[in-house]
């Protein structure tokens, strides 16, 4: 009789448990026997013909557990139709004509085959075979449990650089002494020379001397924070705590040079310098890349305009309300979203009519060719929260209004770990869901076997995680109803959802009164 083909059908709820085994015991023959029944009762061993898809929709199961009888029936069919056939043909020669060589050798190749198939049968069905598949199989599964975990470890926190190769304990702590002494000096040295900067640029506007290199200073400062892309210092983790507080003491001086918190600068600071502190406090901000520091950067603007309006001399509101900051707006212009979606050409003209006040504004905006051209400060902040808008629109999630929801949204919807649509079944790692995506997801439940999705047009869709296809299915039972929230639990089966009118339904498995019901809906 062959031996019976199985398949490794990995679920997600006893990863844990399959870290925590000793692997060595898999090669004692009690070891190996017992992993191999925990497999096989926890139903991630898999027979043939078992549709180990979708269970829940099987309807016969008399008819599935006839299956294995029907196989090893057909096998013995096959087999002994095929030693029939060289049969017949060595009785035919016996008393016929004698057989051409076409005809022997066709013989030889078919005793041939059965011998081969005879052979493979014979060595799968050893007890020796059927052990080595064994712990094969549940090796594989402490792999898929260890990858697991480790794809765990990599999303919870940042992976660090690879490490060193192993050092002794006295050349670790010297490593870490010198570390901590470079650092240490570097500390030393960078305040050192910010204080003298800072010093010499406080004396030469008070005296009033000076002031070219003053403005030269400035300058290369401005023109060096240009050249660098944008958000350098977004990843505070990976930047040297000796930048972070050089950027944050120089914030801290340019800030002041404009007044702080009143947005009116000492009159001992020509105008020149003036604009070249705010531009390059305008750039530590997009270096920074974080919203607070822009947000802050635009307030920044408004109460310098405001300020400038102020002044009596009619001179000194038009310098205190502009400044050169062209090539800021430019950058903005420049940086797009990666998750920004190319339309279609036969899709602008559709789109071109619906489109928000601020994509218009952005759309029929022209920035002058002269970078030392002096913009309103109060129409530049306008400006910068315009593209901060734009930035920030693919990661928002569409309005029901919104022309573009019936087309599809931009949002991103992520799933990871064992699921059947993936194209490795036991890589675990992130994968984006494009059909979900298009759905316009506000909310998303788990529950043992499959996860629910609720739209924004109130609509609830299902999921079976081991299906082959990402392609959820409309729960028709609630189209009627426009729902609000929906309620599940990984280890469960029921469901809960709620309606905008307070209806509250309920339908999946209600054994012990899990529904309310009584009975299994």
């Amino acid at each position: 009789m062959p031996s019976p083909s199985f398949s490794l059908d990995a679920q997600l709820r006893f990863h844990d448990k399959w870290l925590k085994i000793d692997l060595q015991r898999a090669f004692s023959p009690e070891g190996l026997c017992e992993m191999w029944n925990e497999m096989v009762k926890d139903e991630e061993i898999v027979f043939d013909r078992e549709e180990s898809a979708n269970p829940e929709d099987c309807n016969d199961c008399t008819q599935k557990k006839d299956d294995p009888n029907d196989k090893e029936k057909k096998e013995e069919e096959e087999a002994a139709s095929s030693s029939a056939v060289h049969h017949s043909i060595i009785e035919m020669w016996d008393w016929g004509r004698q057989p051409e060589a076409v005809e022997l050798k066709d013989c030889l190749m078919a005793l041939i085959d059965d011998q081969q198939k005879l052979s493979s049968q014979t060595a799968k069905s050893t007890l020796s075979s059927l052990r080595l598949s064994q712990r094969l199989v549940i090796l594989e599964r402490y792999l898929i449990s260890l990858t697991h975990s480790m794809m765990e470890e990599k999303y919870k926190v940042r992976w660090k650089s690879p490490p060193s190769p192993p050092l002794s304990v006295v050349d670790n702590k010297s490593a870490r002494q010198v570390s901590k002494g470079v650092e240490g000096l570097a500390r030393v040295g960078s305040r050192a020379a910010l204080s003298f900067a800072f010093a010499f640029l406080r004396r030469a506007w008070r005296s009033g001397d000076d002031a070219d290199l003053c403005s030269e200073l400035l300058q290369e400062s401005l023109d060096a924070l240009r050249a660098l892309p944008e958000a350098t210092l977004f990843d505070e983790g990976t930047v040297s705590p000796v930048w972070l507080e050089v950027v944050e003491r120089a914030t801290k001086f340019l800030s002041d040079i404009h007044g702080s918190g009143s947005g009116k600068a000492p009159s001992n600071i020509p105008l020149q310098d003036q604009h070249l502190a705010l531009a390059i406090l305008l750039e530590l901000a997009v270096q920074r890349g974080t919203l607070s520091q822009l947000l802050s950067a635009v307030l920044l603007l408004l109460r310098l305009w405001d300020s400038g309006t102020r002044e009596m001399d009619n001179e000194r509101s038009t310098q205190g309300t502009s400044a050169p900051l062209l090539p800021l707006l430019q950058r903005f212009h420049n940086i797009h979203s990666t998750k920004e979606e190319s339309i279609a050409e036969e899709e602008i003209e559709i789109l071109s009519a619906p489109l928000s006040p601020n994509e218009s504004f952005l759309r029929y905006l022209t920035l002058p060719q002269d970078n030392d051209l002096a913009i309103d400060l109060r129409q530049t902040a306008v400006v910068i929260m315009a593209h901060l808008d734009r930035l920030a629109a693919p990661c928002s999630p569409p309005q029901c209004t919104s022309p573009t929801s019936n087309k599809g949204t931009l949002q991103e919807v992520i799933g990871w770990g064992l699921l059947g649509w993936k194209p490795y079944a036991n890589v675990n790692g992130p994968i984006q869901c494009k059909a979900l995506s298009n759905l316009g997801v506000t909310q998303i439940v788990c529950s043992e076997k499959e996860f629910l999705i609720l739209t924004i047009t109130g609509a609830v869709y299902t999921q079976n995680y081991k299906s082959t296809t990402l392609a959820p299915m409309l729960v028709h039972a609630l189209s009627a109803r426009k729902v609000m929230k929906l309620a599940a639990h990984p280890d469960g089966q029921h469901y809960l959802a709620l309606s905008v009118n307070g209806e509250v339904f309920s339908w999946g498995c209600g054994d012990g009164g899990r529904l309310g019901h009584g009975d299994t809906t």
